[in-house]
């Protein structure tokens, strides 16, 4: 275990606590107004001339993140602000990690088990721009700053316990701030798959495959490059077949005849997310092959909390309910059929109201 890991026990043990759950919310639009009411408070403790600024994700209108609101400050002296912050401003210092650090200190509030504020203080410029700039890209690109996100769900449910482990897992991502964007997100896809867990994307497309050619189905489309794992489109002429296969007690093969019906196969990635949406030309039917996976189902634009489903569990969704595919620690996969509400104007890829989305699409 890294020393600074340690470090972290030790000063949580001192504090008589345990480390607090690492959880990733939804996006806060108060969080900037947090940060500027605490820049207000700390101003007078902080060096004449020492700006505060809000980085981590957080500062990023949108992300999913942590709820805990990151700031730092380029100080000359870092040792001289300490004092009035934890005797004034009720910062903890945790002095074991602290002392595992260099032309850095760390400070927390109000306690080292519950958090909502970091306070950062560097002594070199280029710390602080450092930070900064990566900050400023994820505000830049929605698709990196989606992959981002998709990568701490992940890591978050692995060390859900470990908030220490947690931070060290996105090390490496963090790290490569200074590479070009597309460079970025090759290293966020690359990060995502090494883990103890790989994605194992090949392996699952290949044993779909697989499934659907035992049936006799033939692949008439797909699209494995969505940010949360892809599909494959099966040709509505071999519906029959795909309800025979997928579907066989559900009552679809009487209503295959008189219906407008369009089959799929579903891959979401573990930690990975499809949209929080609706749809308003289908209802679908889903039954999942390959899992677990969470779903969660509401009537409303509330997102309701997660299930989890196993294999062979069927589940239909009714026109207009809003619903989300979730991958949690291995590979999902689900057979889906839309059912067309309207056969004069089918439903398409463009029938999705995304309330919620983790990649800004819209």
């Amino acid at each position: 275990m890294p020393s600074s890991r340690i470090a972290a026990a030790v000063d949580l043990a001192r504090a008589g606590g345990r480390n607090a759950l690492v959880e990733i919310v939804e996006y806060d639009p108060a969080w900037p107004a947090a940060f500027e009411t605490e820049r207000e408070r700390l101003a007078p403790l902080l060096p004449a001339g020492a700006q505060l600024h809000h980085f981590g994700s957080t500062a990023v209108p949108g992300l999913a993140a942590k709820p805990v609101i990151d700031m730092i400050a380029l100080v000359d002296d870092l040792d001289a602000p300490i004092a009035a912050l934890v005797q004034h401003g009720g910062y903890r210092y945790p002095q074991a990690f602290n002392a595992t650090l260099t032309h850095r200190r760390f400070l927390c509030f109000p306690t080292a088990v519950h958090r909502t504020h970091h306070l950062h203080l560097v002594d070199e410029p280029g710390e602080l721009e450092r930070r900064l700039l990566f900050r400023d890209r994820l505000r830049a690109d929605p698709v990196l700053a989606g992959e981002y996100v998709a990568l701490k769900r992940l890591l978050a449910e692995r060390h859900r316990d470990d908030r220490e482990a947690y931070t060290e897992a996105k090390g490496e991502f963090v790290k490569r701030h200074e590479l070009s964007g597309l460079e970025l997100r090759a290293a966020v896809r690359a990060l995502a798959r090494r883990s103890p867990m790989p994605s194992q994307m090949d392996a699952v497309v290949s044993r779909a495959r697989t499934s659907l050619a035992t049936a006799g189905l033939a692949v008439a489309g797909e699209d494995l490059t969505r940010p949360w794992g892809g599909f494959l489109l099966i040709s509505q002429t071999d519906i029959r077949r795909f309800i025979q296969a997928y579907f066989p007690d559900t009552g679809l093969q009487e209503a295959g005849e008189q219906m407008a019906l369009s089959p799929k196969l579903l891959l979401v990635a573990p930690g990975r997310r499809l949209s929080w949406q609706y749809h308003r030309r289908r209802s679908e039917i889903w039954r999942i092959v390959e899992g677990p996976v969470g779903i969660s189902r509401s009537l409303t634009d509330e997102q309701a909390s997660m299930r989890r489903y196993s294999p062979r569990e069927v589940l239909r969704l009714e026109l207009g309910e809003r619903h989300r595919l979730i991958g949690l620690d291995t590979w999902g996969v689900v057979a889906e059929i839309w059912q067309h509400t309207d056969v004069a104007s089918p439903s398409d890829e463009l029938d999705i109201v995304r309330v919620a989305d983790d990649y800004q699409r819209t």
